[in-house]
């Protein structure tokens, strides 16, 4: 059998990742996202550039909130929508850094028409210069085949968020950051002999 990462053969395909550009490092870097805010705050949604700090994950996005009643969030559309099951376990992860205590997240699964289908709230420590990964599980209350998923950010104050995870449970094996077990069992069922993965 052959494989190659066309037409969302990989991210988007056999890895269950369902964030798209979970990074920034996408030559547009905040493609995949889009940002919600109900007053228009100039630099609250920021991606910024590490450079030789980290050369192998150099961005990251950050965001400023700057009054309690303000709302802000960023919304992520998955690769052509997020296929969510009715009450199957998300496994949210996010490295994040932040001087002192003020932002909380509220995660979000959304259907089509913007419905809450699943949340949980996230409350990450203050770690000052420091990256930390924060991590969070809650179940689908609904099924959608092209879904969403919400970050809000209540509160006031500065917070970094890098590589921003969201996975289904049910991964091949229950591997945590693992492949779909659908698409890999469709592969193993047939027994190939010779897999090859192209270069280019």
């Amino acid at each position: 059998i052959f494989f190659e990462d066309i037409n969302l053969g990989a991210d988007g395909g056999i890895y269950a990742e369902m964030i798209k550009n979970r990074s920034f490092e996408f030559y547009m870097p905040l493609m995949g996202w889009t940002v919600n805010q109900n007053k228009m705050n100039e630099g609250s949604v920021m991606v910024l550039n590490r450079q030789e700090e980290n050369i192998a994950n150099p961005r990251f996005v950050c965001i400023t909130k700057k009054e309690k009643t303000d709302s802000l969030s960023i919304c992520n559309e998955g690769f052509r929508g997020m296929g969510i099951k009715k009450g199957l376990r998300y496994d949210f992860s996010v490295l994040c850094r932040q001087q002192t205590p003020g932002v909380k997240l509220h995660l979000q699964l959304l259907n089509a028409s913007n419905d809450v289908i699943g949340s949980a709230d996230l409350s990450p420590a203050a770690t000052g210069n420091k990256w930390k990964k924060e991590a969070i599980s809650f179940n689908a209350t609904d099924t959608a085949w092209k879904g969403k998923f919400r970050i809000s950010f209540e509160g006031s104050g500065v917070i970094d968020l890098d590589m921003i995870s969201l996975f289904p449970s049910d991964t091949w094996k229950k591997r945590p950051g693992g492949m779909r077990s659908d698409m890999i069992q469709l592969l193993a069922a047939m027994q190939p002999g010779f897999i090859r993965f192209p270069g280019g």
